[in-house]
């Protein structure tokens, strides 16, 4: 039996003057492909006065893009949502007969599709000795990709991290800990510049996380890379927020000091 979970996340930005904002991209809606159902969603922008449309990224993400026609005080987005929380299988998937054995290649259409996800970077140090430790024997590719989620949790300690964004490789490496989003990072780096795309796989960072003694999963603070919200803000930081895994009461709130009399360009 799912649960039912009630979230709400608001921002509040407060100016000592009568600021211009310029358009803003508000990124809190569950993308479409989103395996948790979704069966409320609200958003609500303050000052009232605004233009909304709604479009989608090349990933399917949601995107709100509000423009604010009059001057105000005060910038305030909240959003209400209902999602079911329900056991997920993250092995409930199909895989082609090319690539039921480990190591694969694609067809050349398929690996045009994918030559985003097989472009090469820099590793560091550690990073590369973490690769050049990888077992390459060939074996089925569903046990291959188990080993490695295993190994990354087995070698990285789980901990609750209430700064925004992802830590480097490098540096989950060095701590030798990380939040779910660092842990899935460093699972997915290993294959950018190889013959594998470095994708997310569903229910990756759950099955980082989800492991013996880690009892803070449900219901933790903001931690994983999901929706969020960039207000391009006169001398204001940009919030992070997460999305349908946001705590269940979650409120960000900035005030403005010295401010421009406009808004800085998206």
């Amino acid at each position: 039996m799912a649960i039912k979970v009630a979230i709400n996340h608001r921002t509040n930005y407060n100016y000592d003057r009568l600021v211009t904002l310029s358009p803003h991209i508000i990124r809190l809606r569950p993308a479409p492909h989103c395996r948790t159902s979704v069966s409320s969603y609200a958003l609500r922008i303050q000052p009232s006065t605004h233009f909304l449309n709604w479009q989608q990224d090349p990933h399917g993400n949601y995107l709100a893009r509000t423009v604010f026609p009059e001057l105000t005080r005060q910038l305030t987005v909240e959003v209400d949502l209902v999602a079911e929380l329900a056991v997920i299988n993250p092995f409930d998937f199909f895989l082609e007969p090319s690539a039921e054995e480990f190591p694969f290649s694609y067809e050349k259409w398929l690996a045009k599709d994918l030559r985003p996800y097989l472009k090469k970077g820099r590793k560091g140090r550690r990073l590369r000795t973490f690769v050049e430790s990888i077992d390459l024997t060939p074996r089925r590719t569903v046990d291959f990709l188990v080993e490695q989620n295993h190994r990354v949790s087995q070698h990285i300690e789980y901990v609750i991290r209430m700064e925004p964004g992802v830590q480097t490789s490098e540096q989950t490496l060095k701590l030798r800990s990380g939040s779910c989003r660092d842990s899935t990072w460093l699972l997915l780096k290993p294959y950018g510049g190889s013959d594998w795309p470095a994708g997310r796989e569903e229910g990756a960072d759950q099955a980082v996380c989800d492991r013996p003694g880690n009892t803070t999963r449900r219901g933790a603070p903001p931690d994983t890379p999901g929706s969020t919200v960039r207000p391009p803000l006169p001398r204001a930081p940009r919030p992070t927020c997460s999305g349908v895994r946001s705590s269940l009461r979650d409120t960000h709130t900035r005030t403005s000091g010295r401010l421009a009399s406009s808004a800085a360009p998206p």
